[in-house]
């Protein structure tokens, strides 16, 4: 089974920008997040939905880069975000905003790596 074809099965509805992501062996609660400014930013579905579709497109070590330095505010994060689900409901499942991947993948960047090994390990066997 394919990465893509994986990832095409998420309901649309949990896609939605502000539905969070229970992170793989953990429970909602305890979802992965990151200090920002002196609050927590937890991440979502969609966000971790970005993650897993850009970490097979980026060019190797872009996102290690950007890593503690956000790209888009608030606002702009968030426009993209509704924009990419609007556009992965018309059917465009493999297209990916690289900006908002490098960004989320600052805000990110363990969680990151460890998608873009767990891809890695995926394609290798």
């Amino acid at each position: 089974m394919s990465h893509a074809s994986r990832t095409a099965r998420l309901p649309v509805e949990s896609l939605r920008p502000g539905h969070e992501a229970p992170v793989a062996g953990r429970g909602p609660a305890e979802a992965a997040s990151v200090q920002e400014a002196g609050r927590t930013h937890r991440i979502t579905l969609v966000e971790l939905r970005v993650l897993a579709a850009g970490a097979g497109l980026a060019a190797p070590g872009a996102a290690r880069g950007a890593a503690g330095r956000t790209l888009l505010d608030e606002s702009e994060r968030q426009t993209r975000l509704e924009q990419l689900v609007l556009l992965w409901q018309g059917g465009c499942r493999r297209l990916v905003d690289e900006t908002l991947y490098l960004d989320i993948a600052a805000r990110h960047p363990d969680l990151a790596r460890r998608v873009r090994r767990r891809l890695r390990r995926s394609r290798a066997g």
